[in-house]
């Protein structure tokens, strides 16, 4: 039997991948969802840092009420990460802007469900001390074009109580800033 220069290459490819398949896993890096509430706001702060196959996910969502007893909810999430690292005990994944913010007011429908330029999200996990932690750091102009004034004073009140939720607004909206850390241990 003689071989065509090109079944030797294919040859050779198809016995290397029966060999990965029959070996199991390839990759020994840490891989899951590890969910996790803040330390400081337990009963209003949860993150959680996935990683499944070839998709890498940071988020976390915050939830407290108004003076009214309004709840306000902001949730943030890595739409596309910009970095990302991991070990067969370490995660991180950060992304340096554009991310994913969504607040809503009530039982409203999300108000702000869009990707801020200038919002960044880094996270980190590390299995053998089974901790993690998500920070959301975001700023911005003119916050009147996203959010109204009595949504923008319902937020205010509601997360003012936050040990590790700081929102700022200039009293014309022109400025804002909000910046949310969301550590704790892990909660398979």
């Amino acid at each position: 039997m003689r071989f065509t220069p090109l079944a030797v290459p294919l040859c050779l490819t198809a016995a290397l991948l029966a060999a990965r398949a029959s070996a199991g896993p390839i990759s020994p890096l840490l891989e899951g969802s590890f969910a996790f509430a803040s330390a400081n706001d337990v009963d209003h702060s949860w993150c959680l840092i996935e990683v499944d196959g070839g998709g890498f996910v940071a988020d976390g969502e915050v939830s407290s009420v108004d003076d009214s007893l309004t709840t306000v909810t902001v949730v943030y999430t890595t739409a596309e990460p910009t970095s990302i690292s991991r070990t067969m005990d370490k995660l991180a994944i950060k992304q340096s802007e554009f991310a994913q913010l969504s607040v809503s007011v009530g039982a409203s429908n999300p108000l702000v469900h869009v990707p801020i330029e200038k919002c960044s999200i880094s996270s980190s996990f590390s299995e053998s001390k089974s901790k993690g932690s998500v920070s959301l750091h975001c700023k911005g102009d003119d916050l009147s074009g996203l959010l109204s004034t009595p949504h923008i004073a319902s937020v205010q009140q509601a997360m003012a109580g936050l040990r590790d939720v700081t929102f700022k607004v200039t009293s014309l909206g022109t400025k804002w800033s909000l910046s949310i850390a969301c550590a704790g241990a892990w909660q398979p």
